[in-house]
């Protein structure tokens, strides 16, 4: 745990903590007098115009009572506003990976924009698992074919013990449901 929550009177990092602190709620307010200040010397209009309404902006919020963030920080204040309006764009487009369900995956979520747009929801073939870790299995396509005896590509679900076996399709059912009891490697159905 930080020493922050555990430490009741924890003592300042810097020598001028207040300083410090000013220097950071102020310093965009003070971006956009220096831009205004600068388009003034410059004779440019646009640096005028743009540090002009940074100015009028932070003024504004610094008089204002209602927003304490837009008090302590001006100008600052409305960028973050800006973020947190996006905030679910930013985190779906920019932070969140393929994987994680926060509500749901982005491939759930692209089958259904496609299917909401009328538009191919078939994906080619290929997977973003690791297929190297244990417990993984797939079919690998041979470079040099042969005769196969077997070409029903049935297996038989049960033991020797087993009171009612089932004879299943292995292409027909999802892999994971059987996987318990063979492995694939290569071409081939061991049991």
């Amino acid at each position: 745990m930080p020493q922050s929550r555990t430490n009741l009177n924890p003592k300042p990092k810097h020598d001028s903590p207040y300083l410090v602190s000013l220097l950071l709620r102020y310093s965009t307010f003070a971006a956009a007098i220096l831009l205004c200040l600068s388009g003034l010397l410059l004779m440019n209009g646009w640096l005028v115009f743009l540090g002009g309404i940074g100015v009028a902006l932070g003024v504004y919020d610094l008089l204002q009572s209602k927003h304490a963030i837009l008090k302590n920080y001006p100008v600052a204040g409305h960028i973050r506003y800006v973020l947190e309006d996006f905030r679910p764009e930013i985190r779906q487009y920019f932070l969140e990976d393929d994987k994680a369900q926060v509500p749901f995956a982005r491939q759930q979520r692209a089958l259904v924009y496609q299917r909401a747009k009328n538009v191919s929801d078939t994906n080619a073939f290929g997977t973003l698992d690791n297929l190297y870790t244990h417990g993984k299995e797939w079919f690998l396509q041979s470079a040099v074919s042969q005769p196969l005896e077997n070409k029903d590509f049935r297996i038989i679900v049960g033991g020797e013990r087993c009171k009612q076996p089932h004879d299943m399709s292995v292409f027909n059912r999802p892999l994971a449901k059987v996987a318990e009891n063979f492995t694939i490697t290569e071409t081939l159905i061991t049991f």
